[in-house]
């Protein structure tokens, strides 16, 4: 786990995917969203990834990368069968899905407003590719007024 910087009174911290599940003791206790790159993971991957975000009450998602669009449905879906099987209203997690990392990171740091005040941005990279100075580097660009083009 590496701490990428601090916006809009957000922490921001980036933790590596691996199946082991290392990240899953560096997911934060309370007022926090996920944001993550997924690319190449099987279901099982993604649902087990789905199932710990909801459990450690995210309150919000912002998903982007390859499966990105697919994962974001799985924690929908998996919202709602929660629901079903406890006949009532489990906890609610906003998510979003971004075609573009730079968009989806951006939303993530300024633009999720969930319904109570979020403290942690927990980066979550699960994609074929290592995206930590990409990010490192768009922390210190958006701290500098940088803002990514719409997309479109």
């Amino acid at each position: 786990m590496t701490e990428l910087g601090n916006l809009n009174n957000r922490q921001i911290i980036y933790q590596p995917y691996s199946i082991n599940g290392d990240w899953i003791n560096a997911l934060p206790l309370n007022d926090w969203l996920m944001f993550i790159i997924t690319d190449n993971l099987s279901n099982e991957e993604l649902f087990e990834i789905a199932d710990q975000l909801i459990d450690k009450k995210a309150c919000y998602l912002c998903c982007t990368g390859m499966q990105g669009e697919d994962f974001h449905d799985i924690v929908d879906n998996n919202l709602v069968l929660r629901n079903i099987e406890n006949n009532q209203s489990a906890f609610d997690v906003v998510t979003t899905w971004h075609e573009n990392i730079e968009n989806g990171f951006w939303y993530s740091i300024f633009a999720a407003i969930p319904d109570h005040p979020v403290s942690t941005v927990f980066c979550l990279d699960a994609s074929l590719t290592n995206f930590q100075s990409a990010l490192q580097h768009l922390v210190t660009q958006f701290g500098e007024g940088y803002l990514p083009a719409d997309e479109s």
